[in-house]
């Protein structure tokens, strides 16, 4: 069976998204009281497997679509999830509360990065060696 192109970031995205739904999701906004506040909400929309089995799929379908369309995705979550990340989880029955706040990922060929929280590093999720390579030779 042939690997769709984007399979491996598609999947490292919606995994990601996946771990972090819930009583899992974090909510740093910056302030703790506020924070300590919105994680109790987001612990408060539990999400079951099979609510994270169609959430998964529909993210490494939308992944897969806008990267052959834009080449660049980013999905984010400021109080509330944006419309793409929004209406996978409608789709997918999970609150919107579930999702947490200040979040931004960034996924591009060969690459997924995450801004988790107000107040959290940059993090490399997933970055395809070939990618790196022929970037690097283009910029000599």
């Amino acid at each position: 069976m042939k690997k769709e192109l984007y399979e491996e970031e598609a999947a490292v995205a919606a995994d990601w998204w996946s771990n972090h739904l819930g009583s899992k999701a974090g909510c740093d906004n910056g302030d703790s009281l506020q924070s300590a506040m919105l994680y109790m909400l987001a612990a408060q929309s539990e999400v079951t497997e099979s609510q994270k089995e169609v959430f998964s799929k529909l993210i490494k379908d939308l992944v897969i679509r806008e990267l052959k369309r834009t080449e660049n995705v980013c999905l984010s979550v400021d109080y509330a999830p944006d419309y793409e990340l929004y209406d996978v989880a409608v789709k997918s029955g999970i609150s919107p509360a579930a999702f947490p706040c200040k979040t931004v990922m960034w996924i591009e060929p060969g690459s997924v990065s995450v801004k988790y929280g107000y107040q959290g590093d940059i993090q490399e999720l997933y970055e395809k060696k070939s990618f790196v390579v022929a970037a690097q030779k283009g910029s000599e």
